[in-house]
């Protein structure tokens, strides 16, 4: 029955043979050699995680050595003559588990591996499988992810410097399903009150059950799904079971400047479903380094139990597209913004695909886009009623934020992201013990504005002199409005001719730039 059920391609077929089976699972896979391995993009396979005092370990293995045979075999083709313990509909998800059940043994078993450690010449050892899971434990997909949770929708603020995200993290779509979609529609709701820079989804450990359509939220626009379709023995094909499938937009609607949906093979079924309807919403970017498992089928009418306690699943009903193809099983859903299978990422323990997903929600819109127009400086009277009239200063709008002095030469970037034009303040402030010393500080600062390449005259900034904090300050500053979409950048240069103490601290000579990008939304 086992074997039976492994001829199947598809991720829906399922067999409990009890005991039985967790016996023969048993026994196959609870021997190991002590270290990990992945496949990475350029088909290259490498170590990326050695058991302290393992046999690979003893053998002199190290993370990051390449294998290049196994059992005298090249490690390509030995992966792929590997027959999983689990059943897979991607061809993704198949050679993944294929590399990590090559490593399974019954323990006793050798094996001999050619490897060769970073900078170092290729060497062939012989190792004799003993009894550990902590290798294999490492290259699951649910490693180092607790899927232990109290609610079916976690979700909170990540912080990066002065900016927001919203972050959703879905569970399950079975569960309370009422409580699902309140607390969904709630953390939009919380998350479109605090202004945060984007939104992400994260599905990629999502257990399935009925799809929601949580995706109308996000959208005014129909997504159409796939057609629920059964075999008819009375005609001989597939024929269609009720309507085709679509998202409906949801009266409640909520909108977000970024948007990114992460996804992994763990999400099956369901959970593709429902990723599928998020990963149509305009504007929304899918990350992950693998797509979702691709397996999407109907299988309320192929459970079957038997003998001794025997019980098998199968698939009886498909989905398919209007042009007759099959949806989404085999395929999934995929990524359009791939997290690489390299170096820089197989060995990490962190979480990098929300690490990509946090950087692509702070990539503004209007990044690598050419401004029709440099935004209009005001004049010193203009610019003075937009201070007095509340307007922002940029250094209050920016991601980043500086609060200590730095007293050597150094450069400060600012990131300003704007969903539309506004007035914005662009200053320079300087302070010192007293009136005295900040006229002297200033005698040595050469100070410079520079907007596309171009310096403004210093008869067209306004100047403030103002006490503050027990000490005398000088804003230097105009304003900037009518921002055209798309990238803009400009600089203050601030150029210490010699050291200069302000009564408190000594700055030393030299250039002091402050870097502003600010990036609005086409």
């Amino acid at each position: 029955m086992r074997d039976f059920t492994w001829a199947f391609k598809d991720g829906h077929v399922g067999f409990d043979g009890g005991q039985y089976f967790d016996q023969d699972f048993s026994t196959a896979t609870s021997g190991g050699y002590g270290f990990a391995i992945r496949e990475l993009d350029d088909g290259r396979v490498v170590v990326i995680y050695v058991l302290e005092n393992s046999p690979a370990a003893q053998a002199g293995l190290q993370i990051g050595a390449e294998i290049t045979t196994f059992n005298g075999e090249p490690i390509s083709d030995a992966i792929e003559k590997v027959r999983p313990y689990v059943i897979q509909s991607s061809d993704i998800d198949i050679r993944y588990q294929k590399a990590r059940y090559l490593l399974r043994a019954e323990v006793g078993d050798t094996a001999e591996i050619t490897f060769a450690n970073p900078n170092a010449s290729s060497q062939t050892v012989s190792l004799v499988a003993v009894s550990e899971t902590q290798s294999f434990s490492r290259t699951s997909i649910y490693f180092g992810v607790n899927i232990d949770g109290l609610l079916p929708v976690d979700t909170q603020i990540i912080r990066q410097d002065n900016s927001q995200i919203g972050y959703i993290r879905i569970n399950t779509n079975f569960d309370d399903l009422n409580l699902l979609v309140r607390l969904f529609e709630r953390s939009l709701q919380q998350f479109e009150a605090r202004q945060v820079e984007g939104i992400i989804i994260d599905m990629r450990y999502n257990s399935g059950g009925a799809n929601l359509g949580l995706a109308g939220f996000l959208t005014d626009q129909e997504i159409p799904m796939g057609q629920l379709e059964y075999y008819s023995e009375a005609t001989g094909q597939f024929e269609p079971e009720g309507l085709p499938g679509k998202v409906l937009p949801n009266e409640n609607q909520y909108r977000f400047d970024k948007m990114v949906l992460l996804v992994g093979p763990a999400c099956a079924s369901a959970c593709e479903l429902e990723s599928y309807s998020f990963s149509q919403v305009p504007g929304m970017i899918t990350v992950g380094q693998f797509p979702t498992s691709g397996v999407v089928a109907e299988v309320a009418r192929g459970q079957f139990t038997l003998p001794e306690g025997f019980f098998i699943q199968v698939p009886t009903g498909r989905f398919t597209l209007g042009d007759g193809s099959i949806f989404l099983e085999g395929t999934g859903v995929q990524p359009t913004l791939r997290v690489p299978i390299d170096e820089t990422t197989v060995y990490s323990t962190d979480d990098i695909v929300l690490q990509a997903g946090i950087k692509a929600v702070l990539e503004p819109l209007g990044a690598g886009v050419t401004p029709s127009a440099p935004p209009s400086i005001a004049s010193p009277s203009e610019a003075e009623s937009a201070f007095a009239g509340g307007a922002e200063f940029m250094w209050d709008v920016a991601r980043e934020e500086y609060t200590e002095d730095v007293l050597t030469p150094h450069v400060k970037t600012y990131t300003i992201p704007l969903s539309e034009s506004k007035t914005l303040i662009w200053p320079y402030a300087w302070c010192a013990q007293d009136k005295d010393t900040l006229e002297q500080n200033f005698a040595q600062i050469d100070l410079k504005f520079i907007l596309d390449g171009q310096e403004i005259p210093q008869d067209q900034l306004a100047v403030y002199d103002v006490a503050s904090g027990g000490y005398e300050c000088r804003l230097v500053y105009t304003a900037l409005s009518d921002w055209e979409a798309g990238e803009h950048r400009f600089s203050i240069v601030a150029t210490f001719q010699t050291d200069i103490n302000d009564g408190t601290s000594t700055y030393e000579a030299g250039d002091y730039v402050d870097e502003y990008t600010v990036y609005v939304r086409p």
